[in-house]
């Protein structure tokens, strides 16, 4: 019997995600990805400056607002008649609690540094950071720490949302720079600017599609027993759904490597990226709304207490687990090869840039 899903939990949960993705990808995007373009293009980058950082305070703000609401969604509905006294006792001593007053502390320090630090240089490394301690609470509180399934599948949650903070994250960043480049008189400069950012964002780019893809599967392996919870339950359900965004997404992501960015002749070839990246932007926005859903219910109410050690062991030699393990296992290292794939033609393209 599938646990009841409280509606409120999942918005709460999408905006504390989504929030967490720009306060942690955007800085790391705009740091090693659109930066250098814009520099060597000789592109005034003050206005991309102050765009960024008003992005960055609403994602803080969001951080602060969509943990105080998850707490809410989580501790209201079990209707707890406690006094002033007992609520601070529950906040201090409970994890949920705990890790309701670390995101709110972190909430509200990201704010103060994007209020009060007109350094980019300090916002660019601070903002990251503290999205990356705001993401180690909500491991806290993942799946695989209530069922105690072992230290690799909690990791794999923190990679899990850490590696889509990359991706989303970074193709906000890429959105944000566009219409700098489109603003530059010379065509041949928009294209050639364009390009460069595609090329310089692919290796950051596929090292957060081939973490979020294998870390998603080998968690799918921890958390079900088998595909007839696929079709059969809402957690199954946003699965697919994850795994048929994230497809799309990746595909869309292979067009504007191996097609858009060799066909870029003019500037309407440009407009047309901004269009198709956008999609994909959106495209795994929504995808990050299935993970909200997911991770607000379990394919069944007994999901979330500990295992016996009989369970594991039939969990551990099932098909579909040993498939979906092996999966997660093939994705890593073919993350790994294209990564290195991708550093080695990017070095070999700026010698030959800089060769006379």
């Amino acid at each position: 019997m599938e646990a009841s899903l409280n509606p409120y939990e999942p918005f709460a949960r999408a905006v504390l995600f989504l929030s967490l993705t720009l306060l942690g990808g955007v800085p790391l995007g705009l740091a090693f990805a659109v930066r250098p373009i814009l520099r060597r293009e000789g592109i005034a980058m003050e206005p991309l400056w102050s765009r960024a950082q008003r992005v960055l305070r609403v994602a803080a703000l969001g951080v602060l607002l969509g943990g105080l609401g998850l707490f809410l969604a989580q501790v209201i509905p079990q209707e707890f008649e406690f006094t002033s006294a007992e609520w601070v006792k529950f906040i201090r001593q409970t994890t949920l609690g705990q890790m309701m007053l670390t995101r709110a502390g972190l909430g509200v320090l990201a704010l103060l540094v994007l209020l009060v630090v007109r350094n980019q240089r300090v916002w660019l490394i601070a903002a990251p950071l503290i999205a990356v301690l705001a993401q180690a609470s909500i491991t806290r509180t993942s799946h695989s720490l209530a069922m105690q399934i072992g230290s690799v599948a909690i990791a794999a949650d923190f990679l899990h949302l850490l590696a889509g903070a990359l991706w989303l994250g970074g193709l906000v960043a890429l959105l944000m720079a566009m219409p700098l480049i489109l603003d530059l008189a010379d065509e041949s400069q928009v294209t050639h600017a364009a390009a460069a950012l595609i090329r310089r964002f692919s290796p950051l780019g596929i090292l957060g599609v081939g973490l979020a893809a294998g870390t998603g599967v080998w968690l799918t392996a921890q958390h079900i027993e088998g595909t007839s919870i696929l079709m059969g339950s809402l957690y199954g359900n946003m699965i697919v759904l994850k795994v048929l965004g994230t497809l799309v997404a990746m595909a869309l992501a292979a067009v504007h490597k191996f097609v858009t960015q060799r066909r870029m002749h003019g500037r309407a070839e440009v407009l047309r990226f901004v269009r198709t990246l956008r999609v994909e932007t959106w495209v795994v926005v929504a995808v990050f709304a299935c993970a909200a859903v997911l991770t607000s219910t379990t394919p069944s109410g007994q999901m979330m207490h500990t295992p016996r050690p009989d369970e594991l062991t039939f969990m551990a030699t099932t098909t579909f687990y040993r498939v979906l393990v092996l999966g997660a296992i093939g994705i890593v290292l073919a993350t790994g090869l294209a990564l290195t794939l991708e550093l080695r033609r990017r070095t070999q393209f700026t010698e030959h840039i800089k060769s006379p």
